[in-house]
């Protein structure tokens, strides 16, 4: 049931909105960021990550853990779960740097120059108000 009502305020969310890839043609490459995607199995990582999200939620909902699911285990098991398969160097990830909640650096070194990507998660129900800070 949560998943359902995740799935229907994410399509409310995106309705209207171009969501389609740009050409890659058109990128420009950064420096240090490794391998480009394999395109051929993009799709199949894509369609696993909802199930990886699905499975936590209800185990940790059905009361299976004594607590709810919080923000960082939604990030640790599905997020950084799915930065994985996509081609992230694990030596490039962070958790909780600099109060960030994932960054993705360019190489090993983390410094502000070397961030390319930050992550911000929130739990259910905790909105967006201070993602911004």
């Amino acid at each position: 049931m949560p998943c359902q009502k995740a799935r229907a305020w994410v399509a409310e969310r995106v309705a209207g909105l171009d969501l389609c890839p740009p050409d890659e043609s058109s990128l420009p490459p950064l420096p240090g960021l490794g391998p480009p995607l394999d395109l051929d199995t993009l799709p199949e990582i894509l369609a696993a990550a909802p199930r990886w999200g699905e499975e936590w939620a209800t185990s940790a909902w059905a009361g299976r853990h004594g607590t709810m699911p919080n923000e960082a285990e939604g990030l640790a098991l599905v997020t950084v779960r799915l930065l994985l398969p996509l081609g992230w160097p694990r030596d490039q990830i962070a958790l909780n740097w600099k109060y960030t909640d994932i960054a993705l650096f360019s190489e090993p070194y983390r410094s502000p120059e070397t961030c390319r990507v930050i992550i911000e998660g929130k739990g259910l129900n905790d909105g967006l108000r201070w993602a911004r800070d």
